[in-house]
């Protein structure tokens, strides 16, 4: 009797499983069965194959403060510093520079800034839409010329105000990562690395250093903008240094505006995040390390694992917090004083 119902529940235990594996097959089908479109930019048509990506993405526009001195608020970073008035007046910057709000909000936040730092033209938009690959080839150089608001009003009024996208770092078909923008790929070129032979490790830096870097900003005689390149001429994979930059700047007479004390024409070194963190020296370089490896890092969705798709400061990660200071308290974790998730 004792070996029949031992038969009895093996089965019992076994129907168990094939059902609950015939629902989870049922669910993945479902969920592949969807396909999206070549050329789809809205983020919540990828959401539907990707709901949990899609849940992180959105966590983006949160605001968040309190964790450390990276903060995403708009607070102004020009008064605290009076002196950047005098270095940046007749520039853009000099006029109005806040802290940025999260990636979906980025286009939100170039729409509301003073009309001056815009003054480049739709060159500008080159970061700050998913769309700016479509628009420079549909325009060519009036793309980059002709003025900001008529190049905005360009993109289709439903995604005015949307910011990165799916489609940016993702080929819809294979959903592997992917360059969309055309001046990483011309700038990858012009330092000997082939943009269509990347490891999946480098294209997990690469897919931020679309916009992530420095750039700069070609002129014509009339001060119209006609292209946006990455001043890497100088440069090589691993190697591309501040001095470089500054050399093409000044051979190429790269220079985007005049200071008004002094009358000198300048160029501009903009955060140069890529090229810093693959510099000769950077531990992280060295080690293989990638931006998504902190940025993006792994978290649990109820059974799945995805990669964080809310881009942020890891000083945030209240995760990496516990991992890296073990005898730390949260208390004494948040705030200005934090060193940070790396003790060596």
């Amino acid at each position: 009797m004792q070996k029949y119902r031992l038969t009895i529940l093996a089965l019992l235990f076994i129907s168990l499983s094939l059902l609950l594996s015939g629902c989870a097959e049922e669910a993945q089908t479902v969920q592949s069965a969807i396909t999206i479109p070549e050329d789809e930019v809205d983020p919540k048509v990828w959401g539907q194959k990707f709901p949990n990506h899609y849940d992180s993405y959105l966590k983006n526009s949160e605001r968040t403060k309190g964790y450390s001195k990276y903060r995403s608020d708009s607070e102004d970073r020009l008064s605290p510093w009076p002196f950047q008035f005098i270095l940046a007046d007749g520039w853009g910057m000099g006029v109005e520079y806040n802290e940025p709000n999260g990636h979906t909000d980025m286009l939100k936040d170039q729409l509301k800034v003073d009309a001056r730092r815009k003054g480049s033209g739709g060159v500008c938009l080159t970061c700050k839409t998913p769309y700016a690959p479509k628009l420079k080839e549909e325009m060519g150089e009036d793309y980059f010329k002709k003025p900001y608001n008529e190049v905005h009003a360009r993109i289709p009024k439903k995604d005015q105000e949307l910011g990165v996208a799916c489609i940016d770092c993702h080929d819809p078909s294979t959903m592997n990562l992917r360059i969309s923008r055309w001046t990483l790929k011309e700038g990858l070129k012009a330092i000997g690395k082939d943009p269509d032979k990347l490891t999946r490790q480098e294209m997990r830096t690469l897919a931020c250093a679309q916009c992530h870097v420095t750039y700069s900003i070609s002129k014509n005689k009339e001060g119209k903008s006609i292209g946006v390149k990455f001043p890497w001429a100088n440069g090589k994979w691993g190697n591309i240094t501040i001095e470089g930059i500054i050399k093409q700047i000044q051979d190429e007479n790269l220079r985007e505006w005049k200071h008004r004390i002094t009358g000198q024409k300048l160029g501009h070194v903009r955060h140069p995040e890529f090229e810093l963190f693959s510099a000769p020296g950077s531990v992280h370089w060295a080690a293989n390390v990638a931006c998504a490896d902190c940025h993006m890092p792994y978290e649990r969705v109820g059974s799945q694992k995805i990669s964080s798709h809310r881009w942020e400061s890891p000083f945030k990660n209240e995760a990496l917090y516990a991992v890296s200071q073990p005898d730390r308290g949260l208390a004494e974790t948040t705030g200005d004083k934090y060193p940070g998730p790396c003790k060596s």
